[in-house]
Formats: C-alpha cells, sequence, structure tokens
C-alpha cells in the first residue's frame, strides 16, 4: 500500500507497466487516471515528465542500494564479497527485477551506475 502520493505515482507506473508489458513509456495522463489523482497533482508537487518518475526510482534504488552498501564494517561483516554476495547482489537483483517490469531498456542500468558512482566517488 503506498505511504504517500509520490508512491501512490510510482505504483500506478508498475501496475500500467505490468498491464502492458509490451509499452516503454506512459502519458502522465494514464499515471494520473491508474493512481486516481489528477495529472495536475503529479505535475504540481512530484514529477515535471515521464522521465523524471523513471529517473527518481533509480536514485531511490541506488540510494537504497549505497545505504546497505555504507554500513558494511570488515570488523562486523568480515569478508567484503561475501558482505557483496550475500546483501548488495540481492538488492540489485531485487530492483532490477522491479525496473524490469517497469521499463524494461531502462532496467539495465541499475547495476551499472552503482558501479560507476561507487568508482567514480573512491569508495
Amino acid at each position: 500500500m503506498p505511504k504517500n502520493t509520490r508512491d501512490l505515482i510510482i505504483s500506478s507506473l508498475i501496475t500500467l507497466a505490468k498491464k502492458n508489458p509490451q509499452r516503454s513509456s506512459f502519458t502522465m495522463t494514464e499515471i494520473a487516471a491508474e493512481a486516481g489523482i489528477s495529472r495536475q497533482a503529479i505535475y504540481q508537487k512530484h514529477f515535471n515528465n515521464f522521465e523524471d518518475i523513471i529517473e527518481y526510482i533509480h536514485e531511490e534504488t541506488n540510494q537504497h542500494i549505497f545505504n546497505v552498501f555504507n554500513k558494511y564494517s570488515p570488523n562486523n561483516d568480515g569478508d567484503p564479497i561475501s558482505f557483496l554476495a550475500d546483501y548488495i547482489l540481492p538488492l540489485i537483483y531485487e530492483k532490477k527485477k522491479l525496473l524490469t517490469s517497469c521499463i524494461p531498456h531502462k532496467s539495465t542500468h541499475v547495476g551499472r551506475s552503482f558501479c560507476v558512482r561507487y568508482t567514480q566517488d573512491g569508495y
């Protein structure tokens, strides 16, 4: 159950994507109708366009993965490879499945953007 309007918008997009797996984008009108809110409600407080919604999903996904990754402690968690295998890879897989069900051609960026940002930030 969505906690707020933004979550409702995301949930509605995912519902539309699951109902229409052949499509790779949706209009704001379609998303608003699925959510049971006005298009203006989406534009005024949440997203400017469909691409903004996808970007938000990617940012939230990456942030969630980074939050777990940043909790790694060699003293408590042991081998970093095991930590990656046990905690990070399942998160990436879980989010990739979400994004694949949402927008297939965008989903491949989840793991790549995590790796690129990780190496660029010098962790």
